[in-house]
């Protein structure tokens, strides 16, 4: 029997006085999850869309995706939070109480809010 490995986005923060808490599987088929590619292919946001109080947040975060790269698979940019009115107009963004990135592929690619900026 094996084991499927996966990537993950952890994350923790507050919103208007309401918790948002949990654990993003990196994965296209993964539910409310989207991923898209920049403009030359060499990165992938993953995006996930939350629902709050009449409004829709997007939780979002960069992993390099350039095989030519040495740090392919490295997270490229800090998880980032998104909230958007019923219009889709930008009411709020910011990075998240907590996060973290989780790589069951390579354990070297994994690091959160603390790490990431002192590498």
């Amino acid at each position: 029997m094996s084991i499927e490995r996966r990537c993950y986005l952890k994350y923790d923060f507050w919103y208007e006085g309401v918790h948002h808490k949990g654990c993003v599987v990196l994965d296209e088929d993964s539910p409310g999850v989207q991923m898209m590619y920049d403009d030359h292919d060499i990165e992938v946001t993953w995006i996930k869309r939350i629902r709050h109080k009449g409004k829709h947040i997007e939780l979002n975060i960069v992993i390099n995706d350039d095989a030519y790269d040495p740090n392919e698979g490295m997270v490229v940019a800090s998880a980032w939070v998104c909230v958007y009115s019923l219009k889709d107009n930008i009411i709020d963004q910011f990075e998240p109480d907590h996060w973290s990135y989780i790589d069951e592929y390579d354990d070297s690619r994994n690091v959160c809010k603390e790490t990431l900026y002192t590498a």
